[in-house]
């Protein structure tokens, strides 16, 4: 399952995944994402991502998210904040931003109080 808000005036996406994602739904959250994405294109990007109780994710569902963060890249993202609670899954987000050339912009966060610290934090690398 998938939820995404945006607050255009801060140019923030926030989106939750969690479960297991199947492909056909995979399809359904990227393609929002995109739209989204492509909406606050030029900007100063941040995703705050709360993937807590996100099963691993099979191999498609993957590359999915490797080229979504790829375009998040390519539209402004400065700045990607996943809050995360498994550590097989936070290795597998690892080797995602690093093939995806955001692991520079991308942490991983505990709790959500960090993570939106963290992102709204101008000064913060």
């Amino acid at each position: 399952m998938f939820l995404i808000k945006t607050d255009r005036l801060q140019a923030l996406v926030l989106y939750t995944l969690w479960g297991r994602i199947e492909l056909e739904e995979m399809r359904s959250f990227d393609a929002e994402l995109y739209g989204v994405l492509e909406s606050l294109q030029g900007r100063n990007i941040r995703i705050n991502a709360d993937l807590r109780g996100l099963k691993p994710v099979a191999p498609q569902v993957a590359e999915i998210l490797r080229r979504r963060q790829e375009h998040a890249r390519e539209c402004g993202t400065t700045k990607i904040a996943e809050v995360v609670d498994s550590e097989v899954l936070a290795l597998q987000l690892k080797r995602i931003a690093r093939e995806s050339g955001s692991d520079h912009i991308t942490r991983r966060f505990p709790s959500d109080i960090a993570a939106r610290a963290w992102i709204l934090d101008d000064n913060a690398p």
